[in-house]
C-alpha cells in the first residue's frame, strides 16, 4: 500500500503538536478516510492531502495513471478537518496518525522546514533516498545542486526526503563599498556592524531597514544561530557583539512611517531611488528570486556586475539562502519502493515542453541549464519606475537603452550569469534543514526584543541577560 501525504507550508510548534496529539488521538486513522477503489483491486495508490493538489501534482498523477493503469488511486482527503478558525487541523490530523502509527505512509508530502519533517528526519520514519538517488534515474545525484543534498543530509548520511523546486533570496554587497567582504566566504554579525560604522555619513547600509523586520533582511531572521552552541547545548547571548547588535535594533525606525521621515533613500520615489544604488550611496541589497527569472536583471541593483553574493550575515556559508517547500519522503516501511520511488520522479518537471509550468527555481541543474538558455536569448529590461519586460536579443539591431519610454536599465542574461548562479547554489557546505533553532528559542528571544524595544527601562545588556537565562534553562532541559 502506498499513501502519499500532501502538506503546506506550516510550523507546527512542539507544545501545540503535544495538545493537538491529545485531541486528534480520538480521531480515527488514515485508513477510515472516503475511498473510491474497488474492493476487488489488487494494487492502490492512497494519496493523503490537507490542501487542495496543484496543477503540477495533478499533471503527474494523471501521467502516473496512463502508464500504470492496473493502479488505482484513492484520496484521503484530510482538509476536511480544516476549519475559518485552524486552517491547519488537517495537517495536525496527518502528523497525529503518522506518529501514533494509525497511518503508516509509503510516502510523505511536506513542507521541508515543518516541525513534523524535522520530526520524521530525526526519529527514522524514511527509507534513504540514497540508493535510488545514486541510479541511473531521471533524478539522480549528481544532477542535484548540492545545496539541495546538503539541506536533505541526515547526520548519519542518508538523504531523508527531496524537493523538486525552491526559491531563493540573499544579500548582494557593492563591491565598491563592501572592502574586504568581497572575499569572505561567510560573514557574522560582528562583520556587518563593522561595515555598517565604517561607511561614510552619506553611504546607507541597506535600504527598507526599521526594528521589526531588520533581523530578516540582514540575518535571514536567524538571529540565535552564532550564539547558541548545540555541542555542549549552551549560548552565549551575553556576548558584547550580541549587546551591539541589540543597541543597533533600538536605533533604527520603529515603522516604515518613521524611515521614511529620516530617510531621503526610502522616502524617495522608485526612479530617483535607483539614482542612490547606482551611485554608490548603498551598500547591501536584498534580493528575492521567485523563480529562474529574477536572477537575469541583478545588474539592475548597482547598475553593475561588481558585486558579490554575500548571504546573510549568519556566520554560515551559504552564499544563497533557499527555501524549500514541497518535500519528498519514503516512509520506512514503504511496501513497493521502486514504485514510489517512480512517483517521485513524476513530480520533478524534466521534459522540455513542461518547464514553463516550473513555479520556482529547480534543483535538477540540467533543468536550470535548459531554462537559462532560454534567458540567454533574451535582452531584459528594468525600469526604475517599476515592471518591465523582456524581448529576443538581436545582435545586428540589437535594443539600446536610448529606446527605452522611461528611464530604466538593459541586461543581457550570458551564459556566464547561469555558470556563477549555478556556482554559488552548488555548495556542498550547505546547511542542512535539521541544523537550525528551534521555533522555541526562537520565539523566545523575538519576545525578549520586542520587550527591549518598548520599554525604554530595560538596557540592552538587561535583555541579553535575561535571553541568555532563559535559553540556557531551554538547553539543559532539552539535552540528551
Amino acid at each position: 500500500m502506498i499513501v502519499l501525504i500532501f502538506r503546506r507550508r506550516f510550523v507546527l510548534p512542539a507544545v501545540v503538536l503535544g495538545i493537538c496529539v491529545i485531541i486528534m488521538i480520538l480521531f480515527t486513522g488514515c485508513e477510515k478516510q472516503n475511498s473510491n477503489v474497488s474492493k476487488d483491486e489488487t494494487k492502490a495508490l492512497k494519496i493523503a492531502f490537507s490542501q487542495t493538489l496543484d496543477s503540477v501534482e495533478n499533471s503527474a498523477l494523471n501521467d502516473f495513471r496512463k502508464d500504470h493503469p492496473d493502479i488505482a488511486i484513492e484520496f484521503l482527503d484530510y482538509s476536511e478537518y480544516n476549519t475559518p478558525l485552524e486552517p491547519n487541523a488537517g495537517e495536525y490530523k496527518l502528523a497525529v496518525d503518522l506518529f501514533n502509527g494509525l497511518c503508516k505512509p509509503d510516502l510523505i508530502i511536506g513542507e521541508a522546514k515543518s516541525d513534523l519533517m524535522k520530526q520524521i528526519a530525526e526519529k527514522g520514519l524514511y527509507r534513504d533516498l540514497t540508493p535510488f538517488l545514486n541510479g541511473e534515474s531521471k533524478v539522480n545525484m549528481n544532477d542535484l545542486f548540492a545545496s539541495i543534498r546538503a539541506s536533505y543530509t541526515a547526520k548519519n548520511g542518508e538523504m531523508w526526503g527531496l524537493g523538486d523546486v525552491f526559491i531563493a533570496d540573499t544579500i548582494i554587497g557593492n563591491n565598491a563599498l563592501i572592502g574586504e567582504l568581497t572575499s569572505k566566504e561567510s560573514w557574522t554579525i560582528a562583520d556587518l556592524l563593522d561595515l555598517r560604522d565604517s561607511l561614510p555619513d552619506d553611504v546607507y547600509l541597506a535600504g527598507n531597514l526599521w526594528q521589526s523586520n531588520a533581523d530578516d533582511m540582514l540575518l535571514g531572521q536567524d538571529v540565535a544561530g552564532q550564539f547558541i552552541h548545540f555541542e555542549d547545548m549552551t549560548c552565549s547571548f551575553d556576548d558584547p557583539i550580541f549587546i551591539r547588535w541589540l543597541n543597533y535594533l533600538a536605533s533604527l525606525p520603529k515603522t516604515y512611517e518613521q524611515l521614511k521621515a529620516i530617510s531621503p533613500l526610502d522616502d524617495a520615489p522608485s526612479v530617483e531611488r535607483y539614482a542612490f544604488y547606482h551611485q554608490n550611496r548603498v551598500a547591501l541589497s536584498t534580493v528575492y528570486f521567485w523563480n529562474l527569472q529574477f536572477f537575469t536583471n541583478l545588474k539592475a541593483s548597482f547598475g553593475t556586475d561588481d558585486y558579490t553574493f554575500l548571504g546573510f550575515a549568519d556566520g554560515k556559508k551559504n552564499p544563497i539562502r533557499i527555501d524549500l517547500e514541497r518535500t519528498y519522503v519514503m516512509g520506512a516501511g514503504a511496501e513497493q519502493p521502486e514504485l514510489v520511488w517512480e512517483l517521485i520522479e513524476s513530480f520533478f518537471i524534466t521534459d522540455p515542453s513542461g518547464v514553463n509550468r516550473i513555479h520556482g527555481i529547480p534543483s535538477l541543474k540540467s533543468v536550470f541549464h535548459m531554462m537559462a538558455e532560454e534567458y540567454e536569448k533574451t535582452d531584459i529590461i528594468t525600469y526604475f519606475s517599476g515592471g518591465g519586460g523582456s524581448l529576443i536579443h538581436d545582435d545586428e539591431e540589437p535594443f539600446a537603452e536610448a529606446d527605452l519610454k522611461e528611464p530604466g536599465i538593459i541586461t543581457r542574461f550570458t551564459a556566464e550569469d547561469a555558470d556563477r548562479i549555478i556556482a554559488v547554489l552548488d555548495n556542498p557546505e550547505y546547511p542542512s534543514l535539521l541544523d537550525r533553532t528551534p521555533d522555541e528559542v526562537e520565539a523566545i528571544i523575538e519576545e525578549e526584543i520586542s520587550v527591549f524595544l518598548n520599554r525604554d527601562s530595560i538596557t540592552a545588556e538587561q535583555c541579553a541577560k535575561n535571553i541568555q537565562s532563559r535559553v540556557s534553562i531551554w538547553l539543559t532541559e532539552h539535552r540528551d
